[in-house]
């Protein structure tokens, strides 16, 4: 399960992707993501947190919360840079399965 957000512009400007602590699946989808997501947004990374959708999400066995960037980023407006941003978050998610093999 992939939960993708936009921040607004307030004090939580992080980046990347966020995994229930404990999660060993969890942490290695939000890395792989983050870690691809770099390609486009170089300050992503991956951390753990106790998020709602992450801690009360029982029926999938990996899942993250991806904060995409801020709001008020040009970057959304731009087609060929949305697509670069999502062709970064599949690339995570590809490289997840393989490495779960």
């Amino acid at each position: 399960m992939l939960s993708i957000h936009v921040n607004t512009d307030n004090r939580f400007n992080r980046v990347g992707a966020a995994y229930q602590e404990g999660g060993k699946a969890s942490k290695i989808l939000a890395e792989n993501i983050a870690t691809k997501y770099t390609t486009f947004q170089t300050q992503a990374i991956a951390w753990s947190d106790d998020l709602a959708v992450l801690r009360d999400t029982t029926v999938a066995e990996a899942k993250a919360l991806l904060e995409i960037g801020k709001i008020n980023q040009d970057w959304y407006d731009d087609p060929d840079q949305v697509e670069r941003a999502a062709y970064a978050i599949v690339a995570g998610i590809y490289d997840y399965f393989r490495e779960i093999e």
